[in-house]
């Protein structure tokens, strides 16, 4: 199933444990606006993306550490990668995203495994009630806010 032109239902949910990952109907709808109006526009101007997590049921969720309230969990969010491409393209997108996109979105996430060598950026539909266009880093699991100047200035030597 097409969630939107380069998307699929498929994509969105694939998972490595072996539990049913299949969303509640709603929740697909919620993909679809997910696919639509972040990954899409996102994909359309910085070309492939590999989601490498999108919806997490219940199971998927805690085998992988997650909150309960992780937005991965009700379909709102997706974490994305870049192949063939290193750590600078992961900057240089998530630079685009909160710079340039006009993409409106809950929160924008660059986060770093040094264990792994992985960078990835989590990207989120926008929440009601809660703050949006929030943007930060995370960096071996330590959070820190930063101002758009300082996460400038932390991509422009990266």
């Amino acid at each position: 199933m097409n969630l939107s032109k380069n998307f699929t239902l498929t994509e969105l949910t694939k998972t490595s444990y072996p539990y049913d990952n299949t969303p509640p109907e709603n929740y697909i709808r919620t993909l679809m606006l997910l696919c639509v109006y972040i990954l899409q526009p996102i994909r359309d101007v910085m070309g492939a993306i590999l989601v490498s997590s999108g919806y997490r049921g219940p199971e998927v969720n805690k085998a992988v550490k997650s909150k309960p309230t992780s937005q991965h969990a009700i379909a709102e969010a997706a974490d994305i990668q870049f192949p063939g491409y290193g750590g600078n393209r992961v900057h240089e997108v998530f630079r685009w995203i909160i710079f340039e996109s006009g993409i409106k979105f809950g929160q924008c996430i660059l986060e770093h495994k040094s264990s792994r060598g992985v960078w990835w950026i989590h990207i989120s539909l926008p929440r009601p009630y809660r703050e949006n266009q929030e943007s930060f880093m995370i960096i071996d699991g330590v959070k820190k806010d930063y101002s758009p100047e300082e996460v400038e200035g932390f991509l422009s030597y990266e």
